[in-house]
């Protein structure tokens, strides 16, 4: 029997001002497009911290809200790069076989599951089913990410080098409230730019569900 395909998020905190950020960014690249682990989609987010850019660079992908959410994590200190996986685990972003073993870990929780209708190009429909049973409080949060994005680097840790990203979060709000173990909900897409949406609890931040599109 074929074992279902369960997407996990991975959220990378990173910044162009970081030495250490580029080695994770062309990871999360690799991740995202080779999908090298069974029975595991990978759902790959860039997120820029701003708390480098008083060091000689400012991230033009940079904003304080994914410093924000970044420093939301309960229990976890802050650190770039840095990558979350399903809201439960991190590892530092460059770290492949820490990233690896954690999603692996995470096939084994409780997901629900998410599907996208982009069809009509005004509108993209979210409907979420199965959710785990007794869930806390948790949102429905919509990103558009924008892929293939280069950009050299003047100033500071990187001065002189092409960084090269995928998945930078262009856009990310929280849409709606998950109280039951299914949703269904619309919004409007951010031009073309691909919808990665998942539920994520408001306490534990731990994803319940993920899907890109």
């Amino acid at each position: 029997m074929l074992m279902a395909v369960i997407p996990i998020l991975i959220e990378l905190f990173t910044s162009q001002g970081c030495s250490s950020c580029p080695p994770a960014d062309a990871l999360l690249q690799r991740l995202h497009e080779t999908q090298p682990i069974a029975n595991a989609q990978l759902v790959v987010l860039s997120e820029h911290v701003d708390y480098w850019n008083s060091l000689g660079w400012r991230d033009p992908f940079s904003s304080s809200q994914f410093s924000e959410r970044q420093s939301s994590y309960p229990g976890f200190r802050t650190y770039t790069p840095q990558a979350m996986i399903d809201g439960r685990v991190d590892a530092v972003g460059s770290d492949r076989g820490a990233i690896e073993a954690a999603v692996k870990a995470a096939l084994s929780d409780p997901h629900g599951t998410i599907d996208l209708d982009r069809s009509n190009p005004l509108q993209l429909k979210i409907r979420i089913d199965r959710l785990p049973k007794g869930h806390a409080a948790a949102d429905v949060v919509v990103a558009f990410v924008e892929d293939g994005l280069s950009v050299p680097v003047e100033h500071g840790e990187n001065a002189g080098r092409t960084l090269q990203h995928v998945a930078v979060v262009r856009s990310l709000a929280t849409v709606a409230s998950a109280d039951g173990p299914a949703w269904f909900g619309e919004v409007k897409p951010h031009g073309t730019l691909r919808a990665v949406v998942f539920v994520q609890e408001r306490g534990s931040r731990h994803v319940l569900a993920s899907a890109m599109k």
